[in-house]
């Protein structure tokens, strides 16, 4: 009788386990070794997405010196609006939405 795992795949589940590749059989990403000689390998684009994300997470969400800026300007009445530039922006977002 076949069965589906939890896994969704027919059949029983082996166990098995990973052993570190000789140094001949290695690929050229980076890999994290542990104790037992299970192994990680991540690709080239995993580890520029992993140093991006550390990049971004280092990177503050709200650029707080601009945001002062504007608030000054506010205050001083001296913050002017720009309509064309932002009904531009807004026809340009449309277009790209629509495309």
């Amino acid at each position: 009788m076949n069965t589906i795992n939890p896994y969704g795949k027919a059949g029983g589940i082996r166990n098995q386990t990973s052993t570190p590749k000789p140094a001949a059989e290695k690929s050229d990403s980076p890999a994290r070794t542990t104790q037992q000689g299970d192994s990680v390998s991540l690709s080239q684009t995993a580890e520029q997405l992993s140093q991006i994300q550390s990049r971004l997470d280092e990177t503050p969400a709200i650029d707080r010196a601009k945001v002062e800026a504007i608030k000054t300007a506010i205050a001083r009445g001296e913050y002017r609006v720009d309509a064309e530039k932002i009904a531009d922006q807004l026809i340009a977002l449309e277009k790209e939405r629509l495309a």
